[in-house]
């Protein structure tokens, strides 16, 4: 399977041998146009994670901490709901 482009996604010309996305683009204005509205719609990414991944840290946080206290090693737990934390407040979609 080729690992490069073979269409244009925006208008779905065959691309030449040689011929980069880039390169089609740039001399097709109307799939220039395309591309910078496709590029100017997609998410930022951002370091901060969602509600709903904080909230679902908290949540393993707390289990974890309850099962370490049940099993008698408390210490261990803080140390892994600090590091559930850590981990739920990244939004890793934003670094892909």
């Amino acid at each position: 399977m080729p690992s490069e482009i073979e269409y244009c996604p925006f208008c779905g010309a065959r691309l030449a041998d040689e011929e980069s996305l880039d390169d089609h683009c740039g001399d097709a204005e109307e799939c220039a146009n395309a591309r910078d509205r496709w590029q100017s719609s997609r998410p930022r990414g951002s370091l901060l994670a969602s509600r709903r991944q904080r909230a679902l840290g908290w949540v393993v946080a707390g289990a974890v901490v309850l099962y370490a206290f049940v099993q008698a090693s408390l210490l261990l737990g803080i140390i892994a709901s600090v590091v559930v934390l850590a981990v739920a407040h990244v939004d890793w979609t934003g670094l892909a």
